[in-house]
């Protein structure tokens, strides 16, 4: 449990604290109401539950400020309106729920600026926790993840989908992914990022072996 011992609102004589799940509640309910366009097989709020439990990890590798990194995976991806960044709405949603309690106004700014810069790849100097929250969030949905998001993906847009049209599909996003790794911050998340990347490369091979009649002359 994070300590709320620096977040909490006097009302009537009575503590009312923030607490995790009062967050997690909020967050819910707001990507609920935003509508955001999504595959059908992908839930916003989960991916949050799963950023958070990477930025948990890269807490105990990396250390920083606990209860800032919690609060700033949960509230990162909270809000949508099609119109701007997401980053933005979602750190305007995020103030406003903040704003609710008397939080320490250093802790306050750290987390909702994790929440502005997530997604900007900002070169800017940021608090460390920002950085890890970034490193937390391209950790979600790579390696195993990153495969069966391109099987059902190409499954719901092909409707000619077939083991051969999944392995191009992930093959052809491999580079990218490649890519992305120069976005991550901290050795630790490079490194798994790396063997999740091994993983997939691995995936490949081992499908186009067992596809070599049906993707001869097609896979290079």
């Amino acid at each position: 449990m994070v300590n709320g011992s620096c977040l909490r609102q006097v009302m009537g004589g009575y503590v009312m604290e923030l607490t995790k799940e009062k967050a997690l509640e909020f967050t819910k309910k707001c990507i609920s109401e935003s509508n955001r366009p999504n595959y059908r097989f992908r839930s916003r709020y989960r991916h949050t539950l799963r950023v958070l439990i990477w930025a948990e990890r890269l807490h105990k590798e990396i250390g920083g400020n606990l209860e800032v990194l919690t609060y700033s995976a949960i509230l990162h991806d909270c809000a949508w309106n099609g119109l701007e960044n997401h980053a933005i709405t979602s750190c305007n949603k995020a103030k406003d729920f903040l704003n609710q309690f008397s939080i320490d106004e250093n802790i306050k700014n750290m987390i909702l600026e994790g929440v502005l810069y997530h997604n900007r790849n900002e070169t800017r100097d940021l608090c460390k926790e920002s950085y890890m929250l970034m490193d937390a969030d391209e950790l979600d949905e790579i390696g195993a993840l990153c495969i069966m998001w391109d099987s059902l993906a190409e499954y719901e847009q092909n409707e000619n989908t077939s083991y051969k049209s999944i392995v191009l599909r992930t093959k052809k996003y491999l580079p990218k992914l490649e890519e992305n790794i120069n976005k991550l911050h901290f050795d630790y998340s490079k490194n798994v990022y790396r063997k999740k990347l091994d993983f997939m490369r691995e995936f490949v091979k081992e499908a186009e072996d067992e596809l070599e009649i049906e993707l001869k002359g097609e896979l290079g």
